[in-house]
């Protein structure tokens, strides 16, 4: 028995042997991962202090001037647009005014006379009933059974 034990000590010190070998190189390995992830932290803090001093030599104040002076200048072109707009829109306005007064009204309301009456007081018309029996017939005033008479071109 002394030589299994010999050769299983023996491959247990292989073993343990390889494993501190393994772990050597796989911390080497990390290590070296590790410096290179310093290596970026440190330019990118380099990067930052830049951007930092960059940005607090910028003068804000001139900045919101020139901000200042766009704004005013759309401000301008807007209003401009604006009056613009507002002389076209009067221009529509008398071209409508003027098409509307050289159009007749061809649609005329007659006060208190619906459409069913204006049937009904054309038919009596056209059957030969007076303006003063239609009037008595649907008790509508005689001026208003006048008017839809005449708007309707008999």
């Amino acid at each position: 028995m002394d030589k299994i034990e010999l050769i299983m000590f023996a491959g247990l010190s292989g073993f343990i042997f390889y494993l501190f070998i393994y772990m050597l190189k796989r911390d080497k390995v990390v290590d070296s991962k590790l410096a290179g992830i310093e290596l970026s932290l440190e330019e990118i803090n380099q990067e930052i202090f830049k951007l930092k001093k960059t940005l607090n030599s910028i003068n804000v104040e001139k900045t919101v001037e020139e901000i200042e002076i766009v704004i005013e200048k759309l401000v301008s072109n807007i209003k401009k647009i604006e009056e613009n707009n507002i002389k076209r829109i009067k221009e529509l306005e008398n071209k409508i005014f003027s098409i509307k007064s050289s159009v007749k009204p061809t649609n005329v309301d007659y006060v208190n006379v619906n459409e069913s009456d204006k049937i009904k007081i054309l038919n009596m018309y056209r059957s030969g009933y007076s303006i003063e029996e239609i009037s008595k017939e649907l008790r509508i005033p005689a001026g208003q059974i006048d008017l839809v008479i005449k708007f309707q071109n008999f």
